[in-house]
């Protein structure tokens, strides 16, 4: 699903520890 990965992509914006 496209939407998880977009609130991931926004918590990714506010954690970069989310990204790695």
């Amino acid at each position: 699903t496209r939407q998880k990965i977009q609130e991931r992509t926004k918590l990714a914006m506010q954690d970069p520890k989310v990204m790695s």
